[in-house]
């Protein structure tokens, strides 16, 4: 279910750089992130409704990252609940935490007094 509007005009129609000033990361990274930590965000369909995509729900997770914008509006763009929102960024870092612990790297010692004075 990747059907949102605003997602299907930036992943099949958008530019490189439309690309990057939504999500801040190049499409070859959102593709390494993806592969990384798909099965762990990836849900199954009920017979209600579809599960939304691993490729969605990062997506949503990045743009919320990448951005300043409210839930709210995350969720009118990609077409899913202020809740879900909420609870996709959740798990999204978790996966990322999880999965990817090697590849974030945070501050220490004197490092970390750099970047806290700015």
């Amino acid at each position: 279910m990747d059907a949102s509007p605003f997602f299907c005009v930036v992943r099949h129609g958008g530019s490189i750089l439309s690309w990057y000033s939504n999500f801040r990361v190049t499409r070859e990274t959102f593709t390494y992130i993806l592969h990384e930590i798909g099965d762990e965000i990836s849900r199954q369909d009920i017979p209600v409704r579809k599960a939304v995509t691993p490729n969605r729900r990062l997506a949503i997770a990045l743009y919320y990252l990448a951005s300043t914008a409210e839930y709210r509006t995350i969720g009118n763009l990609f077409g899913v609940s202020v809740a879900f929102v909420c609870t996709c960024i959740k798990e999204v870092c978790e996966a990322v935490r999880n999965k990817m612990a090697s590849a974030i790297l945070f501050p220490s010692g004197e490092n970390l007094l750099s970047v806290i004075q700015g």
